[in-house]
């Protein structure tokens, strides 16, 4: 059975440019869920990668500039996802056995993280009188 990741109106988080760049994180990520051949699949982890790097940038330049209080411990969580990200794509991509650790990674990465943190990043610049 082939993985598939949809978006959702419920990953909304209310900043155009922001939600934009989840939408295209979700096309790249079910891409890379459905690549089938290794070379394929390094192929789509580095486009991921660069991509969720240029996101990740935005992102914290915009939290930074309107005083987000969360700012530090979402770039952690940032930077943890990165490593993250390298290491399951080594080891996926070594052993193709362990791609469904990579897939699973993958769909609850990006899914926990909008609706849990990017959220409140949304919430916080949507709410009156917030700068």
């Amino acid at each position: 059975m082939e993985n598939t990741l949809t978006w959702l109106d419920d990953y909304l988080i209310g900043i155009d440019a922001v939600d934009k760049q989840h939408q295209f994180l979700f096309e790249l990520i079910d891409k890379t869920l459905k690549c089938k051949e290794k070379t394929e699949l390094q192929l789509a982890l580095i486009k991921l990668y660069k991509y969720t790097r240029e996101h990740f940038n935005d992102e914290e330049a915009l939290m930074r500039d309107c005083g987000y209080a969360g700012y530090e411990e979402h770039v952690k969580q940032h930077n943890i996802l990165i490593s993250e990200l390298n290491h399951k794509s080594k080891i996926a991509l070594n052993n193709l056995e362990e791609r469904n650790n990579l897939d699973t990674f993958l769909v609850n990465w990006l899914v926990i993280h909008i609706l849990e943190e990017d959220i409140n990043i949304g919430d916080f610049l949507n709410a009156p009188f917030s700068n």
